[in-house]
């Protein structure tokens, strides 16, 4: 049975990375898609969200082109119905999501595959600082919030503290096995 698999972890863990990795592993595979994720903060180098305006956002909202819709750490964010649609004619689809959400996704949409990304709060921390895309604020709000997070347990988790590609493999062998059913 397709279904989504919701990727999500702490901020720093590196799961836009592992996302981008894997998707060069998987893209073409007859039952498996990507969602890109809508985002109102504009987007950087490296980026794999779509930024869309606040105004964009809320009238996407309301018009219910959204299958799932967040809010964290003062943006929007949000996958438009069209992944739903996908998983309905039978393709896994990969999302990109919040920790705080994931409950509510596996809610939504039974048998939504959750997948954690992890790394220590000290390597963490370190990748925040490193991005240089937040005031001193944003990020110390951030690491607090890292902190404070209760563990959320995934269908599977993806340790990221080493080689990226090690992350990769983990994630592409777990969805290569839900795909072979």
């Amino acid at each position: 049975m397709a279904a989504f698999i919701y990727v999500c972890g702490p901020s720093g863990a590196g799961k836009d990375s592992v996302i981008a990795r894997a998707r060069e592993r998987l893209e073409g595979h007859p039952s498996f898609a990507f969602a890109q994720r809508l985002m109102t903060r504009p987007a950087e180098p490296g980026s794999h969200h779509r930024s869309v305006s606040p105004a964009e956002f809320a009238a996407l909202e309301a018009a219910g082109g959204l299958c799932m819709s967040w809010a964290a750490h003062g943006f929007r964010y949000g996958v438009e119905r069209q992944a739903l649609a996908l998983v309905q004619s039978g393709r896994w689809v990969m999302v990109s999501g919040s920790r705080e959400h994931a409950p509510r996704a596996c809610v939504d949409f039974p048998g939504t595959r959750i997948v954690v990304v992890r790394a220590s709060h000290d390597l963490l921390a370190r990748r925040l600082r490193e991005r240089r895309r937040e005031s001193a604020q944003a990020l110390a709000e951030r690491e607090a919030r890292n902190l404070l997070w209760p563990e959320l347990r995934g269908d599977l988790e993806v340790v990221n503290q080493g080689r990226l590609e090690d992350a990769v493999r983990i994630l592409t062998d777990g969805v290569l096995r839900w795909l072979a059913g």
